[in-house]
């Protein structure tokens, strides 16, 4: 397996985009200090986003340039190991990072010490309104969280960090489901129309 390695430091909003050297099919990202937003491009078209915290790995896709924005509101530190092919750690079928990890980027390989899922945790429906709050709070065991948003809500909410506004955050919206993978990072909701917004939540978590 051949890669490339890109360390950044990202100040409070700010973005880096990434010729991916041809195409490539996976991004490992194993630092963020905060969290940040993944865009891939592919022949200049937006692709798909994943917003993210912690270590996290992307694969299966096929991307020849990405974007990271940082959602922090604060200094984030950024490390990226991406590159061609089928890429996954040894012995493994199924990547979820858990809580450690080990990197050897010398060689251009990446070992992954992994906790495996263990359950998908309902959480309580939340009400977002036009006051920014906490959605779902940062735990360590969590792998991944699920928003959903039914398709009868009037408007659609924002999410991101406590610096998260109407007008700025990832939008979802009625019948949207957004999946983050992130470990130990809260999310924050603000709504970004006039009526206030029921969604439903899921955590997966490890042991």
């Amino acid at each position: 397996m051949s890669g490339d390695t890109l360390p950044i430091t990202l100040s409070s909003g700010a973005e880096h985009k990434q010729p991916a050297g041809g195409q490539s099919n996976y991004l490992y990202v194993y630092q963020a200090t905060g969290l940040i937003r993944v865009d891939f491009y592919l022949g200049n078209r937006l692709v798909e986003s994943h917003n993210a915290a912690g270590q996290f790995l992307l694969k299966e896709r096929d991307f020849d340039e990405f974007r990271v924005v940082d959602l922090s509101g604060s200094n984030n530190t950024v490390r990226i190991f991406y590159g061609p092919g089928d890429y996954s750690p040894p012995g493994q079928d199924n990547v979820s990072i858990g809580n450690t990890v080990d990197v050897n980027i010398s060689s251009g390989s990446v070992t992954v010490n992994e906790s495996q899922p263990t359950a998908i945790i309902p959480l309580s429906d939340e009400t977002v309104t036009s006051t920014p709050a906490q959605l779902v709070a940062a735990n360590s065991d969590s792998l991944f969280v699920e928003i959903a948003i039914p398709d009868d809500q009037t408007n659609g909410i924002r999410i991101g960090d406590s610096t998260v506004t109407s007008g700025k955050g990832r939008w979802i919206g009625p019948g949207m489901t957004a999946s983050l993978q992130l470990q130990n990072a809260a999310v924050w909701a603000v709504r970004d129309g006039a009526a206030d917004v029921t969604v439903t939540l899921n955590r997966l978590d490890v042991p």
